[in-house]
């Protein structure tokens, strides 16, 4: 099982669970992970290989990618390959099993080079790998409809080859909370990365048209420290200049972040998901969702009814909804949104 790619945020949330549900299940036969971080450790049954060096850059990962891990397979007599990093392994000969996470080969939204460099390359250079590996792997899971649905008409893969399988939040890890929202002073709760189409800018927007509005008694909090990008850093420098109530508390261990999401308002304006592993989170929580009005947050919260949308490229939009709950006017019936 490979992924050296993950290291924080929803991918090395996915490699955890698929970690621990290795250990747990106890599966005859040995399994080897392969991954960059000291996380794991090795069990009876788990073999945990860490290679750090393919993180270093582009150049090592593609050498990783090329020539080690297939010499991997070929040293440990593996039978069947797991990636879980979007792309199969080349030059094995064995069945293998891919999940792909990524939606930027299958959205509509392009980005542009001096926008977003990591991402145009996802979308131009790494998209075909990707379409390659799906049509050549035995196997390909994704995380939600939407995704199978896309990744079919792209790649033209057989139906019976592309399955559904959503990523779990273990109850254990949200029930029992306090999911209740105060009355007053109500804390809207971002966990993202800085990438830009977790769309933070328009919550600093927002942030700033209740603020001409003269509402106050909120607090928003992103899992930022202000120095990730120069794109973050001029947010935070607008954010204290005009003294908004954002707080850039840095990033946060899982359980720190779901504990975070049962006391608050979850706001998640990304745009580009595959899933959206905090919907999920803090469905599980029962908390208050504003979420994004795009497939995938409909997905994952079909049926629940503490969740209210708004279109990811208006700030008016998230202002309203913040505003609705600031004011305490939510009346959130699972029905409400910009396309309701």
């Amino acid at each position: 099982m490979f992924d050296v790619a993950a290291s924080h945020g929803g991918a090395m949330s996915v490699l955890s669970d698929f970690y621990d549900e290795l250990v747990a299940t106890q599966r005859p036969g040995k399994v080897y992970l392969v991954h960059s971080t000291g996380q794991f450790r090795s069990t009876e049954s788990v073999r945990v290989l860490k290679y750090s060096w393919p993180k270093r850059n582009w150049i090592f990962r593609l050498a990783f990618d090329l020539f080690m891990a297939p010499m991997l397979i070929g040293v440990t007599r593996a039978e069947r390959v797991v990636s879980l990093q979007n792309l199969m392994v080349p030059f094995t000969g064995k069945p293998q099993t891919l999940l792909v996470h990524t939606p930027l080969p299958f959205v509509d939204v392009r980005f542009a080079f001096r926008e977003a460099p990591l991402l145009w390359v996802y979308q131009r250079i790494m998209a075909p790998a990707i379409l390659y590996s799906i049509r050549h792997c035995e196997l390909t899971i994704v995380q939600t409809r939407w995704m199978r649905e896309a990744v079919l008409a792209r790649t033209g893969a057989p139906s019976e080859s592309v399955q559904v399988i959503p990523p779990a939040v273990p109850q254990t890890r949200t029930k029992g909370r306090d999911s209740g929202v105060p009355a007053t002073a109500p804390t809207f709760f971002y966990p993202a990365s800085d990438v830009v189409y977790k769309n933070h800018a328009l919550v600093v927007e927002a942030v700033e048209q209740l603020q001409t509005m003269g509402l106050s008694g909120f607090t928003v909090i992103f899992t930022l420290t202000g120095n990730e990008s120069t794109r973050i850093v001029e947010l935070k420098r607008r954010s204290e200049s005009l003294s908004l109530p954002i707080r850039y508390v840095g990033t946060m261990s899982r359980e720190e972040a779901l504990d975070k999401i049962s006391k608050s308002v979850l706001v998640f304006p990304s745009y580009v998901e595959t899933f959206g592993l905090p919907l999920l989170e803090a469905r599980q929580a029962g908390c208050l969702i504003l979420a994004t009005d795009l497939p995938f947050a409909r997905e994952v919260l079909a049926g629940y009814e503490r969740a209210e949308y708004f279109d990811p490229f208006s700030a008016a939009s998230l202002r309203d909804r913040m505003a609705d709950i600031i004011l305490g006017h939510c009346q959130t019936t699972g029905v409400r949104g910009e396309s309701s």
